[in-house]
């Protein structure tokens, strides 16, 4: 009897074991496993929502629609100050979503191989890959990932010159303009890609032991600041 209660006891035991041992392996994200075994969606949270990936919600100012400005005329027995008040709609926000991408990142250069090797290659498109990577530039990459409710993205409205003007990267070791901007537009697909050197004033700008890189692209309109974590 004794035996059978022994036995029923490691029979629970190893139970418990085994879904211990499944909950863990459920709770096991990309952090934990070589690139080369992440999933598909996992490989889409290191370009999406990571120390490298951050997603930016941006509101739009609307300003009050304002009704027919033209003179009414006088209605007998009606204020004039209040014939001449015209009408007014608050036009709901509005607004555009953005990733911000680290693309020197080793774990992001990992994350589309991956979604190239799992056939994921639309997945990949739409969250625009760097068209190359220089060996002296640092690549950050803005991709639009949900326009407004009218079809609006901030950065339409800004050219090369301009977006060359109101982008930095900025480290501990210096602040640095981009050399270069590239934009890609497609059907599945906006971004803007920014090329900072790695060097500013004969200076790296990102040497051993720091942490973090800030880029910040600042205009009278809206800020699209992110850092990054540039250790794992």
């Amino acid at each position: 009897m004794g035996n059978r209660k022994m036995a029923r006891g490691w029979v629970t035991a190893g139970g418990l074991l085994l879904l211990l041992a499944a909950a863990g392996l459920a709770a096991q994200t990309w952090r934990d496993k070589p690139a080369t075994a992440w999933t598909a969606e996992e490989a889409e949270k290191v370009l999406r929502d990571s120390p490298w990936a951050q997603k930016k919600e941006i509101r739009i100012a609307r300003h009050r629609d304002i009704g027919d400005r033209l003179p009414q005329p006088p209605q007998p027995g009606i204020p004039p100050i209040i014939q001449r008040r015209p009408a007014e709609r608050i036009i709901p926000s509005d607004f555009v979503t953005y990733v911000v991408r680290w693309d020197a990142a080793d774990p992001v250069v990992q994350a589309f191989a991956r979604l190239e090797e799992l056939g994921q290659r639309g997945t990949a498109s739409a969250l625009a890959p760097p068209p190359r990577r220089p060996a002296d530039r640092y690549v950050v990459t803005v991709v639009t990932t949900q326009f407004s409710e009218t079809g609006e993205d901030l950065l339409d409205a800004l050219d090369e010159t301009q977006l060359r003007l109101y982008a930095r990267l900025k480290t501990r070791q210096g602040e640095a303009a981009p050399l270069e901007v590239e934009r890609v537009r497609g059907t599945d697909t906006a971004a803007v890609h920014f090329f900072f050197p790695r060097e500013q004033d004969g200076h790296a700008l990102v040497v051993a032991g720091i942490e973090e890189a800030e880029f910040k692209l600042e205009t009278r309109r809206f800020k699209l600041n992110s850092k990054f974590r540039l250790g794992s």
